[in-house]
């Protein structure tokens, strides 16, 4: 750590120190302490001199992934994402200086190394998969401040990493990249894709094969650019082409009642099969409560949420209730819910272990 200093010695030094000066000598101090030393560097970079910075960013990844070659480097993911974190904390520095291109050239570096170093070790509980998507959000803010650029490039450099094997590298990168592809680029990575998926086979629920998966990757991608541009048609059209309305009415419902279109949310939501509306039972309720009550059916929705309570009491299904519930009468509420949860809790109905 930092050498101790009396607040009376730092306060005399600092009246007589130029910057230049106190930043050589707070480096000196913090020799020990790298991390402390790197957030010393980001914050005293000026805009217009950031080739210190860009090298230290450049060392400290390459430090990090030499972790991994140490006796035990396949156990080594937290370790590695905890160094890995402080070096996206400085490329964010990067970003806020105004300096997107070397951002933008470190990121790169950075997710390059990512992959030749996925398989060196074991990140089963994800440390490194969560810091790689952190990358690629601030690569596609890097990208987005990037003035002048060429969506199309940009929108075929997209194509190719999603296109990647390390499914870290290129989870949602759509929808980060949203902002820098702008419309332009959305509708060209949008074309291709569409393209891509008129060459496979029409969908057939009954074969899951490669080409199957395919289809679901490509179509998963086409939401995401219908959910960047605020397409909710394009979505629709994409779930029935796929023949999913069945297994997509509540994601369908969502969109369509956030969009305004709450009539047509209702009728969608009616297309939720019995198999899927039990797996998602609570969220569909609660939407459907939802719009219910946009369309000024509040008793309605009252109703349904009631016996939805009385089925599964929980305070899950309780939050949605006092909604639609005048408020001289939401006292009375928390009152008949007490009593329907204790009425649940029989004998017949106890789980006994």
């Amino acid at each position: 750590m930092a050498d101790r200093i009396t607040d009376d010695e730092l306060r005399d030094y600092l009246a007589i120190i130029s910057k230049p000066d106190l930043i050589a000598w707070l480096m000196d101090r913090c020799r020990g302490d790298e991390k402390l030393r790197a957030a010393l560097l980001d914050l005293a970079t000026p805009k217009e001199n950031t080739e210190a910075l860009v090298s230290e960013i450049r060392d400290r990844i390459h430090q990090a992934w030499q972790l991994a070659k140490h006796r035990d480097g396949w156990k080594m993911a937290l370790p590695i994402s905890r160094e890995l974190d402080q070096v996206l904390t400085s490329i964010q520095s990067l970003i806020e200086k105004e300096r997107p291109r070397e951002a933008e050239t470190l990121l790169v570096e950075f997710l390059t190394r990512a992959e030749h170093g996925a398989g060196q070790v074991d990140d089963s509980y994800g440390h490194l998969d969560s810091t790689c998507q952190e990358a690629i959000t601030l690569w596609g803010q890097a990208w987005a401040q990037v003035e002048p650029r060429n969506t199309g490039q940009l929108a075929q450099l997209v194509y190719e990493r999603i296109h990647g094997d390390v499914a870290s590298i290129k989870g949602e990168m759509i929808l980060k990249f949203a902002k820098a592809l702008g419309a332009e680029g959305l509708r060209t990575l949008q074309l291709r894709l569409k393209g891509d998926l008129e060459a496979l086979p029409q969908p057939d629920p009954k074969r899951l094969n490669r080409q199957a998966y395919e289809r679901t990757r490509i179509t998963q991608w086409l939401k995401e650019i219908a959910d960047a541009l605020g397409d909710v048609d394009e979505y629709i059209a994409l779930v029935e082409l796929e023949q999913q309305s069945h297994i997509e009415a509540v994601p369908v419902a969502r969109r369509l009642f956030a969009a305004g279109r709450s009539e047509e949310a209702l009728v969608y939501l009616e297309k939720c099969t019995s198999r899927f509306a039990s797996s998602e039972s609570c969220d569909c309720q609660r939407l459907k409560s939802q719009i219910l009550v946009a369309l000024g059916r509040k008793e309605e929705a009252r109703e349904m949420l009631w016996q939805e309570f009385a089925d599964y009491p929980s305070m899950f299904r309780f939050e949605p209730i006092p909604e639609p519930t005048p408020d001289e009468d939401k006292a009375q509420a928390h009152q008949r819910a007490a009593a329907l949860a204790e009425s649940h809790r029989t004998p017949e109905r106890c789980w006994t272990g």
